[in-house]
Parts: structure tokens; sequence; C-alpha cells
């Protein structure tokens, strides 16, 4: 499970932004499953031990739709 800060939507979808390192990030789909108050079940699109983005992420994303100008995220 992941924190629920740390999800987005893109359209009718689900993103997060891994950490690839200190200064890169990834676009990831993800699908949920269940969810309680703070996190929620991620069961596809995540690895675990990866590392999601929970502050921040609304930058990144409008920052990845500019420079990807509607390519979306990775599968």
């Amino acid at each position: 499970s992941i924190p629920k800060k740390a999800i987005l939507t893109e359209g009718e979808e689900e993103i997060v932004f891994v950490a690839i390192n200190e200064k890169t990030f990834r676009c990831q789909r993800i699908q949920t499953g269940i969810t309680n108050a703070d996190d929620v079940e991620i069961v596809r699109g995540l690895k675990p031990g990866e590392k999601v983005v929970t502050d921040g992420n609304f930058l990144l994303k409008s920052e990845e739709l500019k420079s990807a100008m509607g390519a979306g995220c990775a599968d």
C-alpha cells in the first residue's frame, strides 16, 4: 500500500510518480484496491520497494504534461 496523497488522476486512470533517483522520476499507471483513511492498496503497476512521490507530485504532473504533450504515463 502507499499513501493516498501519492495518487493522481490522468483522465480516468490513476497514476503515481516513482523515484528513480533524487532528481529523476517516472510517471506510472497503477490499479488500486482496498482503501482506508490514509493508504491505498496497489494491485498493479508498482513493484515492492519502489518509492513514490507524496509531496510535489502535482508539480511533477504538470511538468510531465508539458514535456510529453499528452504522451501520458507508462503502463
